[in-house]
């Protein structure tokens, strides 16, 4: 019986197909994803944005940046999930 080797010796990519070979990504191609990507019109962005608009905006992004539920913000501070 001929049993296939694994771990000490194999390469990682040498049993996936090319297909499934994923390329490390350059700074190169980085630095030209983000120069193509457009412009966020922030004047906009505030002026439609209902967080940035709320009273208790800065208790929103608080409990957003500790992890808490979208769903319990939302039902805390009366606004919608999706704003989120």
């Amino acid at each position: 019986m001929n049993r296939k080797k694994s771990g000490r010796g194999s390469t990682p990519d040498r049993d996936k197909a090319p297909s499934q070979i994923i390329p490390e990504r350059t700074a190169t191609a980085e630095t030209q994803k983000n120069a193509d990507a457009p412009q966020v019109n922030q004047g906009r962005h505030e002026a439609q944005c209902s967080i940035c608009n709320h009273a208790q905006r800065e208790e929103i992004e608080q409990q957003f940046l500790r992890w808490a539920s979208p769903a319990a913000i939302a039902k805390t501070f009366g606004i919608c999930r999706d704003s989120i």
